[in-house]
């Protein structure tokens, strides 16, 4: 007598596989290229041959099938769609050298560009603002440099932007505004910032991560809180907003520029006491100065020489222009 089998479906199981293996699968549905497609493919190809080009893609540590006839997606480092266009291009810590070219902005469905950790120079291409289904730009740790370009307004879809230490400079262009960034890290440009305008403060406060190189108006700031202790601030007769706050706006007297920079300081008949510090004049983008009637005495500083002073308003008080100094006199 047979013994019984321990597991009795087990046959039909492997029957049934064995059914299934020996049956030919129906052939895939067939897919039709249009001309627009294929114009785009091109387009796309031509895009990445230029990035290849520009950057010493025969130096890069992978270059898997780069320049070759393989479908794009074969590509490394390269995700494309359905429709065979390139989506996301991702080559960090790749060894890429030189320029980004300014083809990159003909990837009309890039949704995702990575190339941080690598030797990228020169400047941001601006046609990178064509790229309206951009979400994620990582640029960090390179050597790039020049302006942020504005341009980059027009990738209305981009909320996550990585710049980080490169040799960036200048202020984040007015227009950025508008995008609707949830991360943005800057930092490790020594020479880049953000205006302080209200705009802006209340621009990164929405961010989920926000990390600044520097305010372009930090300066304007200290020298306001040292001109507040030198001059008795807290027995002024207003002083709404003062030391609360990055938008000076805010801070009563107090106008800015597109920067954040101080512009005007309106003080008249305010309670400020004693001498006026020389550090008013670090005051950069100071141009109307008005502190009249207040108990305010001795020499003008020298150093508002370095000011271009529109205005500048001091009736009613004991400050005098230092009478053995014609170049002061004649400024």
């Amino acid at each position: 007598m047979k013994p019984a089998l321990r597991y009795p479906l087990l046959p039909l199981l492997l029957l049934a596989a064995c059914t299934d293996l020996a049956t030919e699968p129906p052939p895939p549905e067939p897919f039709h290229t249009t001309p627009e497609m294929a114009l785009a493919n091109s387009t796309d190809r031509a895009a990445l041959v230029a990035l290849y080009g520009a950057t010493g893609g025969g130096n890069w540590k992978r270059n898997d099938n780069w320049l070759s006839d393989r479908p794009l997606d074969e590509w490394y480092g390269i995700t494309t769609g359905q429709s065979g266009g390139v989506t996301g291009i991702h080559l960090g810590d790749n060894r890429l050298a030189g320029p980004l070219p300014k083809e990159l902005g003909d990837l009309a469905g890039l949704v995702s560009l990575g190339l941080q950790d690598n030797e990228l120079t020169g400047t941001i291409p601006a046609e990178l603002g064509n790229l309206g289904s951009l979400g994620a730009l990582w640029l960090s740790d390179n050597k790039l440099s020049g302006t942020l370009p504005e341009q980059l307004h027009g990738a209305v879809n981009l909320i996550g932007l990585w710049v980080a230490n490169n040799e960036l400079e200048g202020a984040v262009p007015q227009m950025w505004s508008q995008l609707r960034l949830l991360f943005f890290n800057m930092s490790g440009n020594d020479d880049l910032c953000v205006p302080g305008t209200r705009r802006f403060v209340e621009w990164t406060r929405e961010m989920l991560v926000f990390d600044g190189s520097s305010w372009c108006h930090e300066n304007d700031i200290d020298v306001l809180k040292g001109l507040y202790e030198a001059m008795d601030g807290e027995n002024w007769t207003i002083t709404e907003g003062w030391l609360q706050g990055l938008d000076l706006e805010a801070w009563f007297g107090v106008t800015t520029d597109s920067l954040g920079q101080v512009r005007g300081l309106h003080l008249p008949y305010n309670g400020l006491t004693g001498r006026l510090p020389a550090e008013v004049a670090e005051l950069v983008s100071l141009g109307h100065l008005d502190i009249r009637g207040n108990p305010l005495w001795g020499r003008l500083p020298k150093a508002l020489m370095d000011l271009s002073l529109e205005e500048f308003r001091y009736a009613d008080t004991e400050l005098c222009a230092p009478p053995d100094d014609p170049a002061f006199l004649r400024w």
